[in-house]
């Protein structure tokens, strides 16, 4: 078989001195002539490279180790391979050093978004939560119930139902229905359309209720006006305390400056030592003489019993 000969300057150029600097592959190579095999394996290259076409990568792994990275799409599809019943978080885990590493992902097993610490590695499919991280925002707008396991404290102010398991405080709280705590519940002011209840105290500038007002502490406002009872174990201290119903308390402590008002037939106001004032009409304290005096049915009893 005969030997064919190649020139040097057949496939690659030359400097002055005749160097070896490589091939031309404008002059020196056909369009779409280099295959996979004819280049260098784990290639690396050292300057910028510029893809104007689509870019497919079908290992295992992608590493960007870039100090910025900025990507045009505003959409990125995660979990692309995912077809069937869903069996896999969804979201980022951000490297944090020495600390515990961070994820905020859609957590399939309770079909919700969380932000946590993790010990997960990233070949992983399903975040394990050491515990739950903090998150601040600025408005949050929740279309369904939200459940607080521990203490809610707001600047600002309460609009709608209240249930919560630990204490409520807030600038205003303002509810069409009911609001109650296993803690306290304070507010600047307090107005609700249902009930306001607490196993603690009930502390507000104005507590104006629909329904009653309850607490296993102390009931305090400045005003306090309420369609149903007014009623706590401990106190109950207001500027103004008109209601439709009764008030209770263990104890009265201190001036009230303002009225207690308790409208309607058969309306009781119970004292600490079992006195009651059975007040068809109108029931008067003068503080300048230190007199009660009732307008109507009840009179005889009532002194009898607080004397």
């Amino acid at each position: 078989m005969a030997v064919t000969r190649i020139n040097n300057n057949q496939i690659t150029d030359a400097i002055t001195g005749n160097t070896l600097v490589g091939i031309n592959a404008g002059t020196k190579l056909q369009n779409y002539s280099i295959t996979a095999t004819k280049v260098a394996n784990n290639l690396v290259y050292g300057s910028n490279l510029t893809v104007t076409g689509n870019l497919t990568v079908q290992g295992n792994t992608t590493a960007i180790d870039t100090t910025i990275t900025t990507i045009e799409d505003p959409v990125i599809l995660l979990a692309s391979n995912q077809t069937g019943i869903p069996a896999v978080d969804i979201g980022y885990i951000g490297q944090r050093g020495v600390a515990e590493n961070i994820a905020f992902v859609w957590q399939e097993s309770s079909s919700e978004f969380i932000a946590a610490y993790t010990t997960t590695a990233e070949t992983d499919t399903v975040i394990t939560v050491t515990g739950y991280a903090n998150v601040h925002s600025n408005d949050m707008t929740v279309g369904g119930n939200l459940a607080v396991t521990g203490t809610t404290s707001l600047v600002g102010n309460i609009i709608s139902d209240a249930n919560i398991t630990g204490t409520i405080t807030g600038g205003n709280v303002y509810s069409s229905g009911v609001v109650s705590a296993t803690g306290d519940v304070t507010g600047a002011n307090l107005t609700t359309g249902g009930t306001v209840s607490a196993t603690g105290d009930v502390t507000g500038g104005n507590i104006n209720t629909a329904g009653a007002v309850s607490a296993i502490g102390d009931v305090t406002g400045g005003n306090i006006y309420t369609g149903g009872t007014v009623s706590a174990t401990g106190n109950v201290l207001g500027g103004n305390l008109s209601t439709s119903g009764n008030v209770y308390a263990a104890y009265v402590v201190g001036n009230i400056s303002g009225n207690i008002t308790a409208p309607g037939a058969n309306t009781q106001v119970i004292f600490n030592d079992n006195g009651v004032a059975n007040a068809l009409s109108n029931f008067t304290f003068n503080k300048s003489t230190n007199q009660l005096s009732v307008t109507g049915v009840g009179l005889v009893f009532f002194l009898q019993t607080c004397r």
